[in-house]
């Protein structure tokens, strides 16, 4: 059953210009006078991850070197935003290219495959390949910090260095997998993040 919250959300990714109020802030409104606060999350995303910016402002964004804040940045909220949409769309629920699950788009981001800050212009502009769909749940940092890697025909590969003790129940599920986010145009961004940040053999 959907809520009136994920309803909402479904319509700003569709372009609707919508804002949401909690009761709490309605109720102040009401009973106070005083301003309602409107909410920077709807169904637990960022409103500014829902609504896409304009390729302009995307381009605008590419253009500034170094790593961005993701979440926290007015200029690291509009490029994951648009990432985001050329990703998974309208979609509300969508698969970790890493672990294969399928999990609401909230606890998903468009990761960049090879590091932002190591990214010349013209391949931050690469919208289409630079980033993969990765979940929050363990994937995003796994990769990020070379304890998984992708080999040259999409094999999921875990790094010896960190598969003893607690983390081989974690990388359990990565066994045998192929990475969904592979394909020929990335192959190339997946090659560099392998050589230079996979903690292993580069297979």
């Amino acid at each position: 059953m959907q809520t009136k919250e994920q309803k909402a959300a479904q319509l700003v990714r569709q372009g609707a210009d919508i804002s949401v109020v909690h009761d709490s802030e309605f109720r102040k409104l009401l009973e106070h006078g005083r301003p309602a606060r409107i909410a920077d999350r709807i169904a637990g995303e960022p409103v500014e991850w829902l609504r896409q910016p304009t390729t302009r402002v995307f381009k605008r964004v590419a253009s500034i070197k170094g790593p961005l804040d993701q979440e926290h940045s007015v200029f690291g909220r509009a490029e994951q935003s648009y990432l985001r949409h050329i990703l998974f769309g309208g979609a509300e629920h969508a698969v970790c290219s890493l672990c294969g699950r399928r999990l609401p788009v909230g606890l998903l981001i468009a990761a960049h495959i090879k590091p932002r800050s190591e990214c010349s212009r013209r391949e931050r502009l690469d919208a289409e390949n630079i980033v993969f769909g990765v979940c929050l749940l363990g994937c995003d940092a796994l990769y990020e910090r070379g304890f998984l890697g992708v080999g040259k025909n999409g094999q999921v590969l875990i790094s010896p260095v960190q598969c003893g003790g607690a983390m081989k129940s974690v990388f359990r599920r990565f066994l045998g997998r192929t990475c969904k986010g592979w394909r020929a145009k990335t192959a190339e961004y997946f090659k560099w993040h392998l050589t230079q940040r996979f903690q292993g053999s580069n297979g």
